[in-house]
């Protein structure tokens, strides 16, 4: 199931929360929270309504999705057996709302990141990977040589990360 950001921002764009470049991105934390708990509502419908094994739910998001991707699964790990975070980062915003640290030693967590990357820098993806460390997630971390993008090597890397867990593809 791919989930669409509610905001419209161009004629075919779309977005979790609006953000202002300063030149760090600041997102809108109102925006990020009420997508936060949207996307939480809308797991266990899909669940039901899908029939889908709650053991088999991962979240992957590119950017803003990967932000929102991590703030789900640190605040409702129950919710999702993973979470793969392509070139996003954690918001400090999101921090209140995180589970306990035992609750999160269960988590299954992919970030891979660009060194290149112009819009969330790489610093972003290394602190990500830290907090995560932090939390005692269990973390695979990848950097790429790339920009802000997806490419055919990191998405391979995520395809056999995700076999790993959840068996081949029947």
């Amino acid at each position: 199931v791919s989930v669409r950001g509610p905001l419209q921002v161009g004629p075919d764009g779309f977005a979790f929360f609006n953000v202002r470049f300063t030149p760090e991105p600041v997102p809108n934390p109102e925006e990020a929270e009420a997508s936060r708990v949207a996307l939480i509502d809308l797991i266990p419908y899909l669940v039901q309504d899908h029939g889908f094994d709650p053991a088999q739910v991962f979240l992957l998001g590119f950017s803003q999705g990967a932000i929102i991707g991590a703030s789900v699964t640190l605040s409702r790990p129950e919710l999702v057996a993973g979470l793969v975070m392509l070139s996003g980062r954690i918001l400090p915003e999101a921090r209140p709302t995180f589970a306990p640290a035992e609750q999160l030693q269960t988590a299954n967590v992919f970030v891979a990141h660009g060194v290149y990357d112009a819009k969330l820098g790489i610093h972003h993806g290394r602190a990500s990977q830290q907090l995560l460390i932090d939390l005692s997630v269990n973390l695979t971390y990848r950097e790429y040589d790339m920009g802000h993008d997806i490419t055919t090597t990191e998405l391979a890397d995520v395809n056999a990360w995700l076999i790993e867990r959840l068996g081949p593809l029947a």
